[in-house]
């Protein structure tokens, strides 16, 4: 019969021959706030426990391991968080969880490990993120799931290791992976390798000076990809994308050194040429720089606005009247626009007053409407056929 819950904190341990603390079959466990230095064998050992949380303990010198969470191998213990521990120079494991449903070792600090720093065994949900690691032997993280039973969740986020002797972080026989935003420096062999697993990604992490290889997508996985770490502009099959310092693709709308550029909400490749987004249009350099202003594509003129948006209908500007059809661009010459008869000049500006082509003369009031019939203009009146054509 489990123990209901089991509360060991605020201990100092010192050279205990085998476990500093060691609890078994508890349905809830809190080790927290414990000093244990140099036992013999595990600093903190739970087993059978099925929901237990580590936090804020501080090992030094274990024999076997600074924390070490078990489960059963035929029934899976429920949850196991492995929270803000120091772990110093263990011979073998810094933290160890094997056989439980959900394992989370987060905030750790692990140093000198002899083997793993952080490793997580037949556990069905992984997350391990935000530890910082200092030269661990085997490797920094490990994750591995059943050759049968795969761990189906994976999440390794944030983590710092450095000088590890092998790997920086292992993934094996894991599932729906995501290896994201580590940093990794100095590993004699690999960076990051992931085999015998699938739908893993491994993305925006900074890897330095790997002995042989950053990172490893062995043959043995299916759908698993890697993305190197990318800051600024990266061209890649053809097109443009930009990455921010922390190596996340851009989307959408982004100002660069003063200028506009868009980047697809899809896959974030840079907009050239003309695009329409929200239902506006917009042009973009070849570049990718957004237009504003009088432009002119296909032998057409085209105005767009300060926010880049393409002008439709009328508009004024520096005092002169322009027109723009529905797709844009700019009118010149003759145009009937709601049942009126307007000309623009070769550069688009409306004509008023007295305008004189084709040996004919017609006239424009302030608004650029052609007049018929008799108009009086400055005091005279003058008659106009239902062209617009001076009569008399």
């Amino acid at each position: 019969s489990y123990l209901t819950k089991c509360t060991c904190s605020g201990n100092t341990i010192k050279s205990p021959g085998q476990f500093g603390i060691f609890i078994r079959y508890c349905k809830t466990a809190v080790v927290e706030g414990n000093t244990v230095n140099n036992p013999k064998d595990k600093a903190i050992c739970l087993k059978f426990c099925t929901s237990c949380t580590v936090k804020t303990n501080v090992i030094k010198n274990p024999a076997v391991a600074g924390i070490w969470v078990e489960g059963g191998e035929t029934a899976y213990m429920t949850q196991c968080v492995v929270e803000g521990n120091t772990v110093e120079s263990s011979s073998q494991y810094g933290i160890f969880v094997r056989y439980y449903k959900t394992a989370v070792a987060e905030e750790n600090t692990v140093n000198n490990s002899k083997d793993r720093a952080i490793c997580l065994k037949y556990c069905t949900s992984c997350t391990v993120k935000t530890n910082v690691i200092k030269n661990p032997a085997t490797a920094g993280i490990w994750i591995e799931g059943g050759e049968t039973s795969y761990t189906t969740k994976c999440v390794v986020e944030g983590n710092s290791v450095e000088s590890s002797t092998q790997y920086g972080i292992y993934l094996k026989y894991c599932k729906n992976g995501t290896v994201e935003g580590n940093t990794v420096k100095t590993s004699t062999d690999y960076g990051i390798f992931v085999r015998d697993s699938s739908s893993c990604t491994v993305k925006r992490n900074q890897i330095s000076d790997s002995g042989k290889k950053d990172i490893i997508i062995h043959s043995t996985c299916t759908n698993c990809t890697s993305q190197e770490w990318h800051t600024g502009w990266v061209q890649e099959g053809g097109k443009w994308y930009y990455y921010d310092s922390e190596s996340y693709m851009q989307y959408g709308w982004k100002k660069l050194s003063g200028k506009w550029y868009y980047f697809d909400k899809t896959d974030g490749s840079m907009a050239s040429g003309w695009k329409k987004i929200s239902g506006k249009w917009y042009l973009f350099s070849s570049g990718g720089v957004m237009k504003t202003g009088w432009q002119e594509s296909g032998g057409k003129w085209y105005y767009f606005l300060s926010d880049g948006s393409m002008k439709t209908g009328w508009i004024k500007l520096d005092g002169k009247w322009y027109h723009f059809d529905g797709g844009g661009a700019m009118q010149t010459s003759w145009q009937k626009l709601n049942n009126n008869w307007y000309c623009f000049g070769s550069n688009g500006a409306m004509k008023t007053g007295w305008y004189k082509t084709g040996g004919k003369w017609y006239y424009f009031n302030a608004d650029g409407i052609m007049q018929t019939g008799k108009v009086t203009i400055d005091g005279k009146v003058y008659k106009f056929d239902s062209n617009g054509v001076l009569i008399s």
